[in-house]
């Protein structure tokens, strides 16, 4: 058999068993597409069990397109609170008030249309078209690819671009929706990166890894996943500067600011040092350009707050 047809043979066993076992997430049990841009914003880089909370609050607050385009970033940023990537808020503000303007309020079912949009990439794209108007398109996540992997490929793992080839080649898919999803879920419950439960997988006879790792216990399963970049370290990182200035600037009130030397003082860093000042100027810089933040010359010093349009 081969790999192509490997991937439409699965197709059926997994829609069925996530149909049956699927797991109850809030952005599934809803056909509104605004619901499914959201839930795919917020998981670009954010685990399940973190999004599924902010969803639900995010939607209490601005349930629609219209909303949200009328809102002030301050707003949407403090709502966006404990997601990090707050650059994700800001593009999914600017989404809305594209479409509410020039779209009528609709969410476009075009992968190629909604790669126009902010922060929109491929993925995204096609995960919206998919899971918003059950579009049959070539989509595949870190969790897609260990799972066709191991069972196309075996424990000897190949690049993510064989799987994307050969996803394009197996379309259309008869459910895309409940398939991905599906694979998806199998992730999480059974083909684990480091702990795959084999002999509990249904695919087991199906998969080229699994008999693999039940007979050889010596085989380290994560040798069998595509490769994938590793983020840096966190704490200390430019990054985790970027999320600490935006965490402070939300607990400030409305159209309240705060100077450089206060904020640097706070985020203990020696601001008297030309150098660490110019290295805060510089995040702060970028964090305005992206839309974050305010800055402004107040009398004494430069002031930084969270926008207020």
């Amino acid at each position: 058999m081969d790999n192509v047809s490997k991937i439409k043979q699965i197709e059926e066993e997994v829609v069925r068993w996530y149909n049956k076992l699927g797991r109850d997430l809030p952005w599934r049990n809803t056909n509104d597409p605004y619901s499914v841009l959201v839930s795919e914003v917020m998981l670009q880089q954010t685990q399940v069990d973190r999004v599924i909370p902010k969803f639900l609050e995010f939607l209490s607050v601005f349930p629609n397109l219209e909303t949200l385009s009328r809102a002030t970033i301050a707003d949407v940023i403090k709502c966006w609170e404990g997601l990090g990537y707050n650059r994700r808020a800001v593009r999914l503000k600017r989404i809305s008030e594209i479409l509410v303007k020039g779209n009528y309020g609709e969410i476009p079912n075009e992968p190629d249309e909604l790669k126009r949009l902010p922060g929109i990439g491929t993925y995204s794209a096609n995960a919206i078209a998919c899971f918003a108007y059950n579009k049959s398109v070539p989509l595949a996540d870190t969790n897609i690819y260990r799972v066709l992997s191991r069972i196309v490929f075996g424990v000897t793992p190949p690049t993510r671009s064989e799987i994307d080839t050969l996803l394009n080649q197996a379309l259309p898919f008869k459910s895309p929706s409940d398939f991905f999803q599906g694979l998806m879920d199998l992730a999480a419950a059974y083909c684990r990166v480091n702990s795959p439960k084999c002999s509990e997988c249904f695919l087991l006879n199906t998969c080229g890894a699994g008999v693999e790792f039940l007979k050889e216990t010596k085989l380290n399963p994560k040798n069998s996943v595509p490769y994938y970049p590793r983020q840096k370290k966190f704490k200390g990182s430019r990054r985790y500067y970027r999320g600490l200035i935006v965490k402070l600037l939300r607990k400030l009130g409305n159209d309240e600011q705060i100077g450089i030397i206060d904020l640097g003082e706070i985020m203990e860093l020696e601001t008297s040092d030309n150098s660490q000042q110019e290295w805060l100027l510089s995040i702060l810089e970028e964090l305005r350009n992206e839309g974050l933040i305010d800055i402004s010359q107040g009398v004494h010093s430069i002031r930084v707050s969270l926008p207020s349009i």
